[in-house]
């Protein structure tokens, strides 16, 4: 579960608030029982606020990393997923 302080309690706690955060458990601190912010540690704050690769990043990092032969998948795996049907007729 995690760890909740509301505001009033948040100075009182601090201590023990800092070593929650330290260990890597992030803290919400609430507001009149409502949600209101949250303390986490920076490389928690680092992994979240990365920048996100893009999908041909990802794919070329991929192609990078890994030799397809290694993988031992057929070289025509998505050769019958298409559905070649021809569909509704559609009148305009």
């Amino acid at each position: 579960m995690k760890e909740q302080y509301s505001t009033q309690q948040l100075n009182s706690h601090l201590p023990e608030v800092l070593k929650q955060i330290e260990r890597g458990n992030s803290i919400e601190i609430t507001q009149e029982g409502v949600p209101f912010a949250y303390i986490l540690s920076a490389s928690e704050y680092k992994r979240l606020t990365a920048a996100k690769s893009t999908f041909w990043t990802s794919l070329q990092e991929f192609y990078d990393h890994n030799d397809l032969e290694d993988l031992e998948t057929e070289a025509d795996v998505f050769a019958d997923v298409r559905d070649r049907s021809p569909g509704r007729e559609v009148s305009f």
